[in-house]
């Protein structure tokens, strides 16, 4: 996602590619081949999911430059039970329509009273993974480049790793801690490039506000 939001970020809505923003992607990049090597055969043997996945991730590219391009006037909380709610409609419908042709919702699925563990993931992927981090994802896309908060995203799956090794027990090794090294420095490169930027825009409203406060 963070590649086609650089590529769509220019070519919507003429986002500069700085040789910051490249090299954190290329390390970023880069990060996630030492990741998903392990498991790329997997990949090649189920080419339909490789090519959904890659248009998934285009997709949500184009929806996040598209969302940088508009001058939003409605607060990021309303914009973003909007996007939940119009996003939730296409996977309801798909839901429903394989509940239609196939007669169950997939294989070896049976509807069963929650447990209080399933009730309590439940709560937490809807309040704190569906709705704070879309309204956390929209306040960035909102704040800085398309560009730079798409590159962010590289660290999700870092967090989703270490966490299933804390959580579940998963082994981490030599291709999983190359990854981090690579994806760190990564978000090192462009956080100081967003540190760069609020400087230079703080030193250039200095002399303006020094102006107004003279012509006073």
């Amino acid at each position: 996602m963070p590649l086609w939001t650089v590529v769509f970020g220019r070519l919507m809505v003429g986002e500069r590619i700085t040789r910051a923003r490249t090299a954190a992607l290329g390390l970023g990049l880069l990060g996630m081949v030492a990741l998903v090597a392990p498991v790329a055969r997997t990949l090649w043997d189920a080419p339909a999911g490789t090519l959904l996945m890659l248009g998934a991730a285009a997709g949500w590219a184009v929806g996040t430059v598209l969302t940088k391009a508009q001058a939003w006037t409605i607060p990021t909380s309303i914009l973003t039970g909007w996007q939940v709610l119009l996003g939730g409609v296409p996977i309801a419908l798909g839901a429903a329509l394989r509940l239609a042709a196939t007669g169950h919702a997939g294989p070896g699925v049976e509807l069963a009273i929650p447990s209080t563990a399933a009730l309590l993931g439940t709560a937490y992927a809807t309040f704190v993974g569906a709705i704070f981090c879309h309204w956390a994802w929209f306040k960035l896309v909102a704040t800085l480049p398309a560009a730079v908060a798409a590159i962010g995203t590289l660290g999700i799956p870092i967090v989703g790793l270490f966490s299933s090794a804390l959580i579940l027990g998963e082994p981490v090794g030599a291709g999983e801690l190359v990854a981090l090294i690579l994806v760190v420095s990564s978000l090192a490169i462009l956080f100081r490039e967003v540190a760069d930027g609020a400087r230079e825009s703080t030193a250039r409203a200095r002399p303006r506000g020094a102006a107004r406060r003279q012509s006073r």
